[in-house]
């Protein structure tokens, strides 16, 4: 999806615009790049619509009004989208760290992890720690080969956790036989 603005971008700096806008009942200080502009399109509609401003007409005031009127939920939505990403970067960051300490670097990109748990206290147990670390001890890694001992027993797997090696339930590597000694998983893909 991209972000297609009813009235076009090319609009900006426009002798035209404030005719345009008088005419589709939008204040002088109307902001094209807004929520109350934005609506969602598929590239091919949103290329074919170009920058062709629609004649005023009632449907295109109805559109208006309606964006207008939902811009506080697009604007709430979006950084609840932001706030998402924040999480599975932060996730993503505890999986390819797969180390028993965590830098400062690692540490600043999981705490928007650490401050969503904080505040949604209605999770399962509110009261138990945000653990940070994945739930295995290193025994050994000599560069190539990392050797841990997890809730599942003892096993290994390459020290880079490559995506061809990962484990399909936790994404982790860390294998005895077919068995993922981190989550239990039985996968002999």
């Amino acid at each position: 999806m991209e972000v297609d603005h009813v009235l076009p971008e090319s609009l900006l700096g426009s002798k035209d615009l404030a005719d345009i806008l008088a005419q589709l009942g939008r204040p002088s200080d109307f902001d094209i790049n807004n929520f109350e502009n934005w609506l969602p399109s598929c590239r091919k509609c949103n290329n074919e619509k170009s920058n062709i401003v629609f004649e005023p007409s009632l449907l295109i005031q109805a559109r208006l009004q309606k964006l207008a009127a939902k811009k506080d939920e697009a604007i709430a939505a979006s950084k609840e989208v932001v706030s998402d990403r924040k999480i599975a970067n932060a996730l993503n960051t505890l999986q390819r760290a797969g180390i028993d300490r965590l830098t400062p670097e690692q540490v600043s990109a999981v705490q928007p992890l650490v401050d969503f748990h904080l505040r949604n206290p209605h999770r399962e147990d509110a009261s138990a720690p945000v653990r940070l670390t994945p739930l295995y001890e290193v025994i050994s890694d000599n560069g190539l080969i990392r050797t841990v001992r997890g809730p599942y027993g003892v096993g290994g797997g390459p020290s880079n956790l490559s995506p061809q090696v990962r484990c399909s339930g936790c994404g982790m590597a860390a294998f005895n036989g077919a068995r993922c000694v981190i989550c239990g998983m039985m996968d002999d893909d």
